[in-house]
């Protein structure tokens, strides 16, 4: 469970609604995710379905906020990285990886994360809820966004890349890449 979610109205987190996080660094990315992503949470199929999906853009929240969402991130992800290596940790580190990209978003339930993309795939599932409509109704929600997504990612290899600011503690020598099961490469950078 992400930090971040606190901020988020306690009540939609008891009813255990699915709540959309997304952000980027891409104004345009940001209106078409947020094109795309309200028409489908507003889907009359879904509302028939008792499926409800908040949308939450970090972006549109002052600075401060958004500071502390990826100064979260990072503690989390420093935290996460010394124990062993889980699907926790891996979508801690995806979003640390997302930081600075274009865009990305992350499906939670209540305070569960379900999932998170990068903005390229991320786009594309919600762009193309049309095409994975019906499965909902069989399958659940959260099931099939996942599965959806995961094949526009089949189609595409991206790996991660992190930036990692200087933080008390030692970090780990090899960190995997959470697209693929690679080491990755290590770089300093000084900003």
């Amino acid at each position: 469970n992400y930090k971040f979610l606190v901020s988020l109205s306690k009540l939609q987190i008891r009813e255990q609604k699915y709540i959309l996080i997304y952000g980027g660094s891409d104004k345009e990315w940001i209106h078409q995710f947020t094109k795309y992503a309200t028409a489908f949470a507003n889907d009359a199929a879904l509302k028939d379905a008792k499926i409800h999906i908040e949308l939450f853009c970090v972006e549109k929240e002052d600075k401060s906020f958004l500071r502390r969402f990826w100064s979260g991130i990072e503690s989390l992800f420093v935290t996460k990285a010394h124990n062993t290596v889980d699907a926790v940790t891996q979508e801690v580190q995806k979003m640390l990886s997302y930081k600075n990209e274009t865009g990305w978003a992350v499906l939670c339930k209540g305070s569960s994360v379900v999932m998170s993309g990068h903005g390229t795939t991320i786009l594309k599932t919600v762009a193309e809820f049309e095409k994975w409509k019906e499965v909902v109704i069989k399958k659940g929600f959260a099931v099939t966004f996942k599965e959806y997504h995961q094949k526009i990612v089949g189609t595409t290899h991206r790996c991660s890349h992190l930036e990692i600011p200087n933080v008390a503690g030692k970090l780990p020598e090899t960190i995997k890449c959470s697209d693929c099961p690679r080491v990755m490469e290590i770089f300093i950078s000084y900003k």
